[in-house]
């Protein structure tokens, strides 16, 4: 038996409870995969993903992920025993029929990878993790619907990895949450004109009536940046509930 799990998953932000999938795995005798993609180069000390940060990395079998977030590429990896990784060489059809990776793809995930792992690496994981919080926070303060800070828990857990505040940690995946799907899109008209790029996530990538918009933020990302997307939120805010009616308030999800 196979159990699959997002470490982050992607349309919130939210951690999964990986010490506890673990246990139910073991008591069960049922093997664990994390899927890394959105945790992978943001969390835990050396940037490894959720795995890491909630002190279960060795106890997860297989790990994969891509290379088109962090790492700013294209392609993917799964990462596990040896044994295994051969078996899957050999006998995972999807793998079978997968062309090799793009040289130049390669290369630039390597690169993001050697930077990761300089002196520049934790600046960057404490950066994009303190933009994620000053956005989050902002966006609550301006009386829009958000997701609370994750529990970082465990008996192993990284409660001073950059970006844990109080046991608590947002990740750069902040999602706005909307309700109704065509005032999701017509809000994510309203900030595009007004200079914000965000995605929209409707039914049936969230629940029927959950439409979110999704946003997220980099290290590179500054003060001025991550305040001047805050005006531009408030403005559209206020004119946007003038002609379409209240948007969902600060703990309504």
């Amino acid at each position: 038996m196979l159990v699959v799990v997002d470490g982050v998953f992607s349309m919130e932000g939210d951690l999964a409870p990986i010490p506890q999938i673990a246990d139910l795995c073991a008591s069960h005798g049922a093997r664990l995969l994390v899927d890394e993609a959105h945790g992978a180069g943001v969390l835990g000390h050396r940037g490894a993903g959720a795995a890491e940060l909630l002190g279960v990395e060795d106890r997860a079998d297989l790990r994969v992920g891509t290379f088109s977030k962090s790492l700013a590429a294209c392609g993917g990896f799964v990462a596990g025993p040896a044994d295994v990784i051969d078996f899957l060489r050999v006998q995972s059809r999807a793998y079978l029929f997968t062309a090799s990776a793009v040289p130049a793809a390669v290369g630039a995930t390597l690169a993001a990878l050697r930077i990761l792992r300089s002196d520049e690496g934790p600046g960057l994981l404490s950066a994009v993790l303190d933009n994620a919080w000053a956005l989050r926070d902002g966006l609550e303060e301006l009386g829009f619907c958000v997701v609370q800070p994750q529990q970082v828990s465990g008996p192993h857990a990284q409660l001073d990895a950059p970006g844990v505040r109080d046991g608590t940690i947002v990740t750069p995946i902040i999602p706005v949450v909307v309700g109704d799907d065509w005032k999701a899109v017509l809000l994510w008209r309203a900030l595009f004109d007004a200079g914000v790029f965000v995605n929209t996530a409707l039914h049936p990538a969230v629940p029927p009536g959950g439409a979110l918009l999704r946003t997220s933020v980099m290290a590179t990302h500054d003060a001025t940046t991550i305040g001047r997307a805050l005006e531009i939120f408030a403005a559209v805010k206020q004119d946007f509930e003038a002609e379409h009616g209240p948007l969902p308030g600060p703990g309504e999800h």
